[in-house]
């Protein structure tokens, strides 16, 4: 199973990822979701630092404002939630982190990877470390 840390922790992460963002896309490409670990506190105390969330794959078209989504920018991983959706000749969507000041540079859909949808149960979290150690991940 593929991991990303993004506001994150190396497994992929937002913000100071080790790993190429394409093959983040390829593998949610692939299966449909990543799981992402949080580092960072820009989204607290909704998305908390350490905990671990599902983030699947989503359409341009079924956006909504407030959701929570992970997006690439200069080679990192953003995880905020989205404040405007523009639609002119192009689609431009504004974000921002809920502790921070101001909204992020707005960006186009090509740059988001999936949007959040489920916290990962810590026992569900301790059984898939577990079975990564024995197996020498």
């Amino acid at each position: 199973m593929f991991r990303a840390k993004g506001n994150l922790l190396p497994s992929p992460t937002s913000n100071g990822c080790n790993l190429n963002i394409e093959t983040i896309k390829q593998q949610i490409d692939k299966i449909g979701f990543i799981e992402i670990t949080i580092k960072g506190n820009s989204m607290d105390p909704v998305l908390r630092e350490g905990q671990t969330y599902f983030v699947k794959k989503i359409s341009v078209k079924h956006l909504k404002k407030f959701q929570i989504i992970l997006f690439a920018e200069n080679d990192q991983l953003i995880s905020h939630y989205i404040r405007q959706i523009k639609i002119n000749q192009n689609i431009e969507i504004k974000t921002k982190g809920i502790n921070n000041n101001y909204f992020d540079k707005p960006i186009s859909p090509d740059k988001i990877i999936g949007v959040y949808k489920e916290k990962i149960p810590f026992s569900l979290r301790i059984k898939h470390l577990a079975k990564d150690f024995l197996s020498g991940v």
